[in-house]
């Protein structure tokens, strides 16, 4: 196969008949055992319909028939990208971040040949395999930008490890910036960047605080503001106190027993819809001496049956009520002073209205 019109460039290609030993410079294509050469782009320097089907017909015809029965493929390779990751806010300067690995599908089949008649052939059937390197880790990166990338060459970008569907715990370094998280492959794929920026929201924005003893949240409030709540979860001193799921439980109390909100650091978390987890600022109690005085105990509780037991923390002059359980009134007396003893004689959970507080008390046997 020869150009029909060489084109040569004096000085720097011979011509044809300057080449040693019967060789040419204006061929298509010339092979030699296992090893072919293809020039193209004869025609203004693209290549014809004709030079495309040389191509692709060497690649074919230099593939090599065996009898081996085994064969080792070195192209099938990784390709594809992590999910995003995903990230949870766990606590209030900590967030989880997640992710899982995808790899690329590469399909083979076996072509059978009969050597002595080519035209013989037989097809096996197609067998589809998923090269997967597995999840590596991620690149983290905290900033003021909040579209920024973990670039490798930014030194302030750092490394964790992390295995494909399991959650890894991130400590944030500082609260007022953004954080970009990349997954990345043990093929060296990186994901989309996923960013997290760290919004607190304002705990008596949001919560109520009720008689010193309950926190409700403002779920009016809260939607007005983009907010549409589906959970919330309270922490008292980074510890939490209970898990709500439904749309009717956005509060928590002390106790029905009298017991006031400790003097700790409250707050909370809501899961939104779209914009996540978020925690709110922290919020600590304190009492006036008036307050602490309106904190009513009752002990021993549970009391035996005919056992006394003592009220801490009347107001004078006022009424103290006794209720069985289906509430029906079995007491009634006016409180002489701040601490005043009672006895129950029948086993069963009472309930003591007094500084228009119910409190329960249960008589054991």
């Amino acid at each position: 196969m020869n150009f029909p019109n060489p084109l040569v460039n004096p000085g720097i290609f011979a011509s044809a008949e300057a080449i040693q030993n019967g060789g040419t410079n204006d061929f298509y294509l010339t092979t030699w055992n296992n090893a072919a050469l293809i020039q193209t782009g004869h025609s203004s320097g693209a290549s014809t319909l004709d030079e495309k089907k040389v191509i692709a017909n060497t690649l074919w015809y230099l593939a090599q028939l065996t009898a081996d029965t085994t064969a080792k493929v070195c192209s099938a390779f990784d390709l594809a990208a992590p999910d995003t990751p995903t990230v949870n806010h766990l606590a209030s300067n900590q967030i989880g971040i997640l992710s899982k690995d995808n790899g690329s599908a590469h399909h083979f089949y076996i072509k059978a040949i009969n050597t002595t008649n080519f035209a013989d052939t037989c097809t096996s059937n197609i067998l589809e395999v998923i090269n997967k390197s597995g999840l590596m880790g991620f690149y983290i990166l905290e900033d003021e930008d909040p579209a920024g990338v973990p670039e490798l060459s930014n030194p302030a970008t750092v490394f964790i490890a992390a295995a494909d569907n399991q959650q890894v715990t991130y400590t944030i370094q500082d609260l007022s910036k953004s954080i970009h998280i990349q997954a990345v492959d043990s093929a060296g794929n990186l994901s989309e960047v996923a960013h997290f920026l760290l919004e607190e929201l304002d705990f008596d924005t949001y919560c109520a605080t009720l008689w010193n003893n309950t926190f409700l949240l403002n779920l009016k409030k809260l939607k007005e503001d983009g907010y549409n709540v589906s959970g919330c979860r309270w922490f008292k001193d980074e510890t939490e106190l209970t898990v709500l799921n439904t749309i009717n439980e956005f509060s928590y109390s002390a106790g029905c027993n009298g017991e006031l909100l400790d003097t700790l650091p409250y707050t909370f978390q809501i899961n939104t819809e779209r914009l996540g987890l978020k925690y709110s600022t922290k919020k600590i109690i304190t009492y006036t001496s008036s307050d602490a005085k309106k904190r009513l105990l009752i002990y021993p509780n549970p009391v035996l049956a005919g056992a006394p037991f003592t009220i801490e923390g009347i107001n004078t002059n006022i009424p103290i009520r006794i209720y069985n359980y289906w509430g029906a009134c079995i007491s009634s007396t006016i409180a002489a002073s701040s601490v005043e003893k009672f006895m129950l004689n029948v086993p069963g959970i009472y309930f003591i209205r007094v500084n228009n507080k119910s409190v329960k008390i249960v008589v054991v046997e």
